[in-house]
C-alpha cells in the first residue's frame, strides 16, 4: 500500500515537472518569435535609412 502511494506521488510529481518543462519551451518559442520579428523590423528600418541616406 505504501509503495503504491509512493509510486503515485512520483507519477504526479513527474507529470507536473513535464508540464512545467513544456510550458517553458512554449514561452521560449514565443520569445524567440518576438525577437525574430523585432530583428526583422530593425533590419528593415536600417535598410530604409540607408536608402534615404543614399538618395540625399
Amino acid at each position: 500500500q505504501k509503495l503504491k502511494v509512493k509510486k503515485q506521488r512520483i507519477k504526479v510529481l513527474f507529470q507536473s515537472q513535464i508540464h512545467s518543462i513544456i510550458q517553458n519551451i512554449k514561452k521560449t518559442v514565443l520569445l524567440s518569435e518576438h525577437v525574430n520579428l523585432f530583428i526583422i523590423r530593425i533590419e528593415s528600418e536600417t535598410a530604409n535609412q540607408k536608402m534615404r541616406n543614399f538618395e540625399i
